[in-house]
């Protein structure tokens, strides 16, 4: 979840849809800039306190988004 305030990843397994604690998350833009990154709780929860602010990479009508990268082991 993105938000203007504050953003949340929410990082579960695919097999079982379990929980990943201690999981590395990163944030980041269509330009490769890093904008965020933490670890995920014990509820497989990391949040970002602030607005993220990706760049503009001019492809229509949505110019902006993000690739959120979790990793575990």
């Amino acid at each position: 979840k993105m938000g203007n305030e504050n953003s949340l990843v929410w990082v579960t397994t695919l097999d079982k849809a379990q929980v990943v604690m201690d999981a590395k998350v990163s944030i980041r833009d269509c330009k490769n800039n890093l904008l965020g990154e933490g670890t995920t709780s014990v509820n497989g929860i990391w949040s970002f306190n602030g607005k993220l602010n990706p760049a503009n990479c001019g492809y229509g009508e949505y110019d902006t988004g993000v690739l959120v990268i979790a990793e575990k082991g």
